[in-house]
């Protein structure tokens, strides 16, 4: 039986839900479509809350889902820093402030 993310479930069910919808998108080449899924996604989604931001300087990541295609995570930045700008070659890069 399919379940559909709704504001019912818990709020990390309804983030892997979102997720796993982005993944099947990314895969189908609809970017557009995982950009507004993952657009949909809150902290709170997600179990982040600012007692899980590492202290300032420190950025901090927590690894999501990986496959050989696909790779998720989340940096974590506290007020004040930043990463620098690069590039990912032959790779497409969707991202999202929180």
């Amino acid at each position: 039986r399919h379940h559909s993310a709704t504001s019912t479930q818990p709020p990390l069910q309804t983030a892997q839900h979102r997720l796993r919808k982005a993944v099947q998108a990314t895969r189908s080449g609809d970017l557009k479509g995982a950009a507004a899924l993952l657009d949909e996604l809150t902290a709170t989604d997600l179990g982040l809350s600012p007692s899980h931001l590492p202290a300032a300087p420190a950025i901090g990541y927590q690894h999501i889902y990986e496959d050989q295609d696909l790779s998720v995570g989340i940096f974590m930045l506290p007020k004040g820093t930043s990463i620098p700008l690069h590039d990912h070659p032959q790779m497409t890069v969707l991202s999202k402030l929180l």
